[in-house]
């Protein structure tokens, strides 16, 4: 019965193995495939000439949905200066559109987040192959064959004659 379990177990891990791993790829591709056009997109709007004044239009309409700043010191909510209001939000609307930038355009000297997410998904495919190939040397019960054989060439070496050895 041990040994059936055994074997449900290894058969599990097996297959949430492939799985996992079959993910992991299937992301990775869609990620290289889909952060190239992405980042091309980007590149084209950014190059278009309604670009800022579209951005300045958006923060513009968030600016006005902004509720006025409530008053500390009295009842009557403090009244918010427009042009403000305007400028933060063109900030905060920029600041959005540099990080969406930042994900899918890299530089010279700083790579893209989705290639640094790309690389890290690679690593944990090969960690993830590495850990499952040491499970298995330890259930089989491998052990490191050059260990083996500087304990045997120590048992050697501690024989006094040929014949001892």
């Amino acid at each position: 019965r041990g040994l059936d379990l055994r074997r449900a177990e290894r058969a599990a891990f097996i297959d949430y193995k492939d799985r996992l791993l079959d993910y992991l790829r299937r992301f990775i591709g869609d990620l290289v495939t889909r952060s190239a056009e992405i980042g091309g997109l980007i590149l084209d709007i950014q190059q278009h000439a309604a670009f800022r004044p579209l951005l300045e239009r958006v923060a513009e309409r968030d600016a006005m949905d902004l509720a006025p700043a409530p008053d500390l010191d009295g009842a009557e909510p403090a009244k918010l200066d427009p042009a403000l209001a305007r400028a933060r939000m063109i900030d905060e609307w920029q600041a959005r559109w540099s990080g969406l930038d930042a994900w899918f355009i890299g530089s010279a000297d700083k790579p893209s987040q989705a290639e640094l997410l790309r690389s890290r998904a690679r690593r944990a495919i090969s960690d993830l192959v590495d850990a499952v190939v040491q499970l298995n040397e330890r259930r089989l019960g491998r052990s490191d064959r050059s260990a083996d054989y500087r304990t045997l060439a120590a048992w050697f070496m501690e024989c006094e004659t040929d014949a001892e050895a």
